[in-house]
C-alpha cells in the first residue's frame, strides 16, 4: 500500500506531468518536511544558531535530494526582514527554488 499522498507511478499515463519520481520524491519529502517542521521551526529569538541549524536542516535536506530535484523552503511567516536576508544569503549555495512566506 502507498502512503498518503504520493501517487501511483505504474497507473500514472505516460507523459503526464505526476509519472516522473521527482514528483513522487517531492510529495514523500513535503509530508517528512510537514512532520518535522514543528521540530525545526527556528526564527530570529534562537540567533545565531537558529540560522545555523536552519542552514544545517536545508544542506541535509539538499545531499538527501540531490541537485536534480527543486528544493522550496516555508518559513512559516515567522522571521522579521534581517532574519530573511541572512538566512537567504547563507542558504544561497544550496540552490534553493524559493523560500515560501517569511514574513
Amino acid at each position: 500500500m502507498m502512503p498518503a499522498g504520493t501517487l501511483d507511478q505504474e497507473r500514472a499515463e505516460p507523459g503526464a506531468p505526476w509519472a516522473g519520481s521527482q514528483v513522487l520524491l517531492f510529495f514523500s519529502l513535503f509530508f517528512l518536511i510537514q512532520f518535522l517542521a514543528a521540530q525545526i521551526a527556528l526564527s530570529p529569538a534562537d540567533g545565531l544558531e537558529g540560522l545555523k541549524k536552519n542552514e544545517e536542516f536545508v544542506a541535509a535536506a539538499r545531499d538527501e535530494i540531490g541537485n536534480e530535484c527543486e528544493l522550496m523552503l516555508d518559513c512559516w511567516m515567522a522571521f522579521d526582514v534581517e532574519y530573511t536576508v541572512r538566512l537567504a544569503e547563507r542558504l544561497r549555495p544550496y540552490g534553493l527554488k524559493w523560500l515560501e512566506e517569511c514574513l
